[in-house]
């Protein structure tokens, strides 16, 4: 969970994003975050939007932030560079205002930062409507994907539509057996701990003929221990119709 400073006096805005994702289509389904909009938003929206674009911490004095990316160049978190503020005709100094991927205050966009996210919009915006099915198109794809969020014990487990590129790294700790009437399926996971927390994210994709086989349930293996998961548990989203019954 990320908190901007300066809560007591203009209130407090919090934040979260599900992951820190890379530039490929099969990590759409963890492209988002969310927020408590109690004062401050501006800066917590750019952050954790920052972080479905792929952006991580950047580390300054007193941040204690996790997960910092070790190839920022300018040293304690700040811009290094002169900002000017389009809407507001202001400049923000080199070294009195740190990079809003940090958690230090007074925040704008470093030159480094600036260029690496913009690599990435561009790449994200590459795929407007590519593929989209025409209006009113009950398109039934194959594929989706188990998502789960585990934390102290307690875990969310839902589907999505997706699927995850056959080249993106997968634990070599971690894999889902999904256990129909016709016999287990092992799937190898992807994990990661999202970037504010210890929330440890799994990912795996639903297998083949996944529809039209009888679940019984399944069971996450990992390092840690076992835990069974009864379907019932699921939220089943990864089909067009499994929305339709929701209304």
């Amino acid at each position: 969970m990320h908190r901007r400073r300066g809560g007591i006096q203009s209130g407090c805005t919090v934040g979260l994003a599900a992951d820190i994702t890379g530039p490929d289509k099969s990590d759409a389904s963890r492209r988002a975050a969310a927020g408590q909009l109690n004062g401050g938003a501006a800066d917590t929206f750019v952050h954790e939007i920052g972080h479905t674009q792929g952006r991580r911490h950047i580390e300054c004095p007193g941040g204690n932030s996790q997960g910092n990316d070790g190839t920022y160049p300018h040293a304690n978190g700040v811009i290094g560079v002169w900002g000017f503020g389009i809407q507001d005709i202001r400049l923000r100094h080199p070294s009195t205002h740190s990079d809003y991927m940090s958690y230090c205050g007074s925040t704008w966009v470093s030159d480094w930062q600036w260029n690496a996210t913009y690599q990435r919009i561009r790449t994200l915006s590459g795929w407007d409507l590519e593929g989209a099915p025409a209006p009113g198109d009950d398109h039934r794809a194959e594929g989706g994907l188990l998502l789960g969020a585990i934390d102290d014990g307690q875990e969310v487990w839902w589907t999505a539509p997706g699927t995850i590129a056959d080249d993106a790294p997968r634990s070599a700790t971690h894999t889902v057996d999904f256990e129909f009437a016709d016999g287990t399926t092992p799937v190898a996971a992807q994990v990661s701990v999202r970037p504010h927390g210890t929330t440890l994210n799994i990912v795996a994709p639903l297998p083949a003929d996944f529809d039209r086989r009888q679940l019984q349930g399944f069971t996450l293996r990992a390092p840690e221990g076992d835990s069974a998961v009864e379907p019932t548990a699921v939220r089943w989203l990864h089909r067009p119709d499994y929305f339709k019954a929701a209304e």
